[in-house]
C-alpha cells in the first residue's frame, strides 16, 4: 500500500518546500533556465552536440524508419510525384540557383551540351555529370542569389576552378606553368 501523506504532515512538508525555495530562489531559477528541458537555446546547443557526437547512431535509426515505413507503406515512397527525380532536379534548381528547368536546358543548349571550359560534351548515362557554377565571391555558400551563375561545367573543370579560388591571377600563374611545360616539351 502507498505511503500516504497526513494533512499535517503535507502541510509541514509544503511549509518546508516554500521556505527552501524563498531562500534559494536564485539559484533554482538560474538553474531552470540553463536547463536544456526549459531553456530552447540550451536544448539546441545540447541537442547539437549530441547529434555530432551520435551521427552513426542516426544515421543507422533513420535508415531503418525509412525500411520499416516502406515496408508499412509500400509503393508510397517511389510514386510520390514530390519524390519524383524530375522534380528533385526541379527543386534543387529553384532552391540551390534560383533557376527553371528551362533556363538550365536554355544554358545547356547555348553551350551545346557541354563542358564550358573543357568542351566535354555531357552525356546521361554516366559519363560527365553537369555542374552549375556561379561567382563565390558573390554568393559564398551552396546557394546562390541567381545572378552570379557563369555556366555549367563539368566536375573535373568545376572542382579545378575551385580549388584554384575563383582568382584570375591564380588561374593566370596555371595558364604560365602548364605553357612553359609545353615549351619545354617542344624543344626537347
Amino acid at each position: 500500500m502507498p505511503y500516504k501523506l497526513t494533512p499535517s504532515s503535507r502541510a509541514r512538508k509544503n511549509a518546508v518546500s516554500r521556505a527552501y525555495y524563498a531562500r534559494n530562489k536564485e539559484l533554482i531559477l538560474t538553474r531552470r533556465d540553463a536547463s536544456p528541458a526549459t531553456n530552447k537555446e540550451a536544448r539546441r546547443i545540447y541537442m547539437r552536440g549530441w547529434q555530432a557526437t551520435n551521427k552513426e547512431r542516426l544515421k543507422e535509426y533513420h535508415r531503418n524508419y525509412m525500411r520499416e515505413y516502406t515496408k508499412r507503406n509500400p509503393g508510397k515512397w517511389k510514386t510520390s510525384p514530390s519524390h519524383s527525380p524530375e522534380n528533385r532536379f526541379s527543386r534543387t534548381l529553384r532552391e540551390k540557383y534560383k533557376l527553371t528547368v528551362d533556363e538550365y536546358n536554355h544554358i545547356l543548349e547555348a553551350q551545346m551540351n557541354g563542358c564550358a571550359l573543357c568542351r566535354r560534351e555531357f552525356t546521361k548515362s554516366g559519363g560527365t555529370k553537369p555542374n552549375i557554377d556561379h561567382d563565390h565571391t558573390c554568393c559564398s555558400g551552396r546557394y546562390t542569389c541567381g545572378q552570379c551563375l557563369r555556366g555549367v561545367l563539368c566536375h573535373d573543370c568545376n572542382t579545378g576552378l575551385g580549388k584554384l579560388g575563383d582568382s584570375k591571377a591564380s588561374l593566370m600563374r596555371a595558364v604560365e606553368y602548364v605553357s612553359q611545360k609545353l615549351k619545354r616539351q617542344e624543344a626537347a
